[in-house]
């Protein structure tokens, strides 16, 4: 969360038209903000100061990310998944059973 404050306060002006991009108002504003928030979430958690504050900061900010973007990749997420899991039985299929592959 740290990490990705620093890349959008360190890119404000790129952030700002990402998020106008993908139709958020007041972009340049909502870029500052989510720096901002980020960084504070991400600090509190990382010193353990307000947790439950912090937690529920999280929850939000993967709340907006996921509405807002990620939920229109949610089918391309559970298809790189099944193909990973399908790559992963082919190469390990003792591993990839519960009984591990014992008749």
């Amino acid at each position: 969360m740290i990490r990705h404050g620093l890349h959008h306060a360190s890119s404000a002006d790129g952030t700002a038209s990402w998020f106008a991009s993908k139709g958020f108002r007041h972009a340049p504003a909502q870029a500052r903000l989510s720096a901002l928030g980020e960084l504070a979430i991400g600090s509190a958690l990382a010193v353990g100061l307000l947790t439950s504050f912090a937690a529920a900061g999280l929850i939000a900010t993967m709340f907006v990310a996921f509405w807002a973007i990620h939920r229109y990749a949610v089918g391309d997420v559970f298809a790189a998944v099944g193909q990973l899991a399908a790559t992963w039985r082919q190469r390990q299929p003792d591993l990839a059973t519960i009984d591990g592959g014992n008749p």
